[in-house]
């Protein structure tokens, strides 16, 4: 049985990287590109995905989010239906940064090379679990707006 004691010490650890959401075998998925075949074969998995809004090349902004199914989520942002409310958000913000000049913006995934929650070692089968990808897309998000980072979720 467990005990509970007055002080509680939780560590967490996550060393990471993003890596680029690829369209086919040599290109970078932007925004507004549709899912490509290759794309519902590569990706057809739970993660955490990153939005970087750059112009210029310098980061202007991000957007964190996390799915059960990473193509699917795209086609949402890309067709949303008039009652999802997140899914009409990206999608016109989106379309606000694509039709100034110079923006692009790219999907990257998330890619855990080292993550541990007290003794338990997560790895991205994990993130199949909700709970899991909500803790870690929460993580990220506090983390790059305290890098200072202009955030775009709501």
């Amino acid at each position: 049985m467990n005990q509970i004691s007055s002080t509680n010490q939780i560590e967490l650890t996550l060393t990471y990287e993003w890596e680029p959401v690829l369209l086919d075998q040599d290109k970078q998925y932007t925004w507004p590109s549709k899912i490509t075949k290759f794309m519902r074969g590569k990706y057809n998995f739970s993660a955490i995905y990153r939005w970087v809004i750059e112009k210029e090349s310098n980061i202007q902004s991000i957007y964190i989010g996390e799915t059960s199914l990473l193509p699917k989520r795209v086609y949402q942002y890309l067709n949303p239906g008039k009652s999802q409310q997140t899914n009409n958000y990206i999608n016109h913000l989106f379309g606000g940064f694509t039709h100034e000049q110079d923006y692009n913006i790219k999907l990257e995934k998330l890619k855990i090379l080292y993550c541990e929650l007290g003794d338990k070692k997560i790895t991205e089968n994990d993130l199949d679990d909700k709970n899991i990808r909500v803790l870690v897309e929460h993580l990220l998000l506090v983390y790059y707006e305290n890098k200072g980072f202009d955030i775009l979720n709501k």
